[in-house]
């Protein structure tokens, strides 16, 4: 038979992270344009494939950030749906195996 076994407060320890990681990110595409407008100075004329590289990836930088928010956001969701459905069935599985440890119990 396979487990499966959780823990919310890990669950969310890892939302945390991964919300700090893309959180980090949210100033990636002004930190982008800032070293495009740079590289476009130093090229001089040679510039406009930078122009053009820089309409292409902009979007695809929101969309990166937006899936790391919304990964982080996820995962917290799950963690605390786990916490949750823990704490309905307390009363449920508490003392149903009498020789297995309590957890998640709120003891």
């Amino acid at each position: 038979m396979d487990e499966l076994e959780a823990n919310p407060w890990q669950g969310h320890e890892k939302g945390v992270v991964a919300e700090s990681m893309a959180q980090a990110m949210v100033g990636l595409d002004d930190d982008f344009e800032q070293l495009i407008d740079r590289i476009m100075a130093a090229a001089g004329d040679a510039s406009s494939g930078y122009s053009a590289f820089r309409s292409e990836v902009k979007p695809e930088l929101e969309i990166i950030k937006n899936n790391g928010l919304n990964l982080a956001d996820d995962i917290q969701s799950g963690a605390k749906e786990i916490a949750l459905a823990d704490y309905e069935a307390e009363d449920v599985y508490r003392g149903a195996w009498p020789d297995i440890p309590e957890v998640n119990f709120g003891n």
